[in-house]
């Protein structure tokens, strides 16, 4: 008996003890008494309709953000955007790298239980491949005329056409191997710098693509450009030449290096001009007196940039606005390049190396041509801006 009642006893303080414990839960995370933070509002994003994918800013603009920016979360679609910078009232974004039309934009907010009203956005892309070259084709000279049409000279005779669209065709053929550099003139003639046998010429080719020697040039002939009374500046060698409408030509100028390439700009012709047996590069730069050239002076010496890494700067070509842009063998392909010479890439990882040379129409986009092994490819670089005139398109 006595076992009976301490077992009962045992069972019944054991109930007890179950029956008076309670669960270890943490404290609970909702606090009925905390107020939602208020929705956040879009109300403007510069630029209004469209930027660029993987490498743009935008700024939004509206209310009830969070000034750190980490509590901000920005969404294209379902893509989370970084956010650089953050204030109540404004937020700076960098693009995801995504490339659509109708992307919507919506903003989270750490404490809000609801989501910005969506925002319809575009992001386009800010370096694309244009036309199409065929497998093993060597493109050189890069032309383009006033309704934005891309003539290059392909190796083996033959100058292609791309069309706005994108389109490709065969433009003609010339007499010459390659243009080592195109311009288009008056009259939506192109004008092409090239070697042919042992002559060295400016050959001119007419809108129905037949080809004629506009005049010889002593030397290999590397560039060209036009100024705003016709002239054409030729760079060959380790000279600049300058010829007139007439034909008649003179020697303007020498250099110690090479000429690479030539770019009128602002009433100055400038020369990107290499040594070939110093290594040393610079840009030079002569005002353009009617016919004749005003002393040279030396803009920049990228010899010893270091952003450059001891690569070449092959071409070179202006925004309106003076931004000085290069093409190099770097493997980031183009370089801004500031007032004291220093260099950062245009679009980092999005531009390969070995830019031959550039060409900009009318519009905010660049065009290029980027030799490498194999072949080339020309690009298409939306650059934001418009670019330098170039007067021979009249």
């Amino acid at each position: 008996m006595k076992c009976k009642r301490g077992l009962i006893l045992g069972l019944g303080l054991s109930v007890l003890f179950i029956i008076g414990c309670e669960p270890d839960y943490p404290p609970s995370l909702f606090d009925p008494n905390e107020k939602s933070k208020p929705q956040p509002i879009i109300s403007e994003i510069i630029p209004p309709d469209s930027s660029f994918a993987g490498v743009g800013q935008i700024i939004i603009r509206g209310q009830n953000f969070s000034p750190n920016p980490g509590e901000n979360l920005v969404f294209f679609n379902a893509e989370r955007a970084e956010v650089i910078k953050a204030s109540e009232t404004e937020l700076v974004i960098k693009t995801p790298n995504m490339v659509a039309d109708s992307i919507v934009i919506k903003i989270a907010v750490h404490g809000a239980e609801l989501f910005s009203e969506p925002w319809i956005y575009k992001l386009v892309a800010a370096v694309s491949e244009f036309g199409k070259l065929l497998d093993g084709e060597i493109a050189w000279g890069i032309a383009s005329d006033r309704q934005g049409a891309i003539y290059v000279s392909i190796e083996g005779k033959l100058i292609k056409k791309i069309s706005p669209e994108g389109k490709t065709s065969i433009f003609t053929n010339t007499p010459f191997l390659r243009a080592n550099a195109m311009k288009m003139g008056p009259g939506d003639t192109l004008y092409a710098v090239a070697a042919a046998g042992r002559a060295r010429i400016i050959q001119t080719i007419a809108p129905d693509g037949s080809a004629t020697t506009f005049t010889a040039i002593p030397g290999t002939p590397r560039d060209l450009d036009f100024d705003a009374n016709g002239n054409i500046w030729v760079g060959t060698d380790n000279n600049v030449y300058r010829v007139k409408p007439d034909r008649s030509k003179l020697k303007a100028e020498s250099y110690d290096g090479k000429v690479e390439a030539v770019r009128v700009f602002n009433g100055y012709l400038y020369v990107l001009e290499t040594n070939q047996t110093t290594g040393v590069t610079k840009i030079w730069r002569s005002a353009i007196n009617n016919d004749t050239l005003g002393a040279k002076e030396e803009v920049l010496d990228l010899t010893a940039a270091p952003w450059l890494e001891n690569e070449r700067a092959l071409s070179m070509n202006f925004a309106a606005d003076g931004t000085l842009y290069l093409g190099t063998t770097h493997p980031e392909g183009m370089f801004v390049v500031d007032a004291n010479g220093s260099g950062e890439p245009l679009y980092p990882g999005l531009i390969p190396g070995s830019i031959y040379a550039m060409t900009w129409p009318p519009g905010q986009a660049m065009y290029v041509v980027v030799q490498q092994p194999g072949g080339s490819t020309i690009l298409k670089i939306n650059m934001g801006k418009d670019g330098a005139p170039y007067y021979g398109r009249k």
